[in-house]
């Protein structure tokens, strides 16, 4: 658990943005070097799985959720990587769409996921 120094104490004591305001900005100015919450970010991206029954677009905003606090934290994250986890991490019902969306000609990320959406649809 990390700890706050004297310094980091004495910035939200005396900020005059007031205690609330000034305790995010602290954990903002240190969320972006913190290694270890790129690293579970990156764990949970590289491990993504869609449970059974959860719809498609929680598991996509998920994985965009992923994207963004990853980007925040100073780690950049391409649509192909974005897009081979989300496939990688497809249930079998999806197994005809995913090999399509792996041979054909890459897309970005939305059309990827505009393409899933649609095979959920249809189904």
């Amino acid at each position: 658990m990390p700890c706050l120094g004297k310094g980091s104490i004495n910035f939200i004591q005396l900020s005059k943005l007031g205690e609330v305001p000034a305790w995010k900005a602290l954990a903002g100015k240190h969320r972006s070097t913190d290694r270890n919450r790129i690293q579970t970010l990156l764990t949970q991206l590289t491990t993504l799985k869609m449970n059974s029954g959860e719809p498609i677009s929680n598991y996509l905003i998920w994985a965009e959720i992923l994207k963004l606090d990853l980007e925040e934290a100073g780690e950049k994250t391409s649509d192909t990587m974005l897009s081979s986890m989300v496939l990688k991490g497809l249930p079998a019902p999806y197994e005809s769409i995913v090999s399509v969306l792996n041979i054909g000609v890459q897309k970005q990320f939305n059309d990827m996921k505009q393409d899933l959406i649609n095979f959920t649809n249809s189904r």
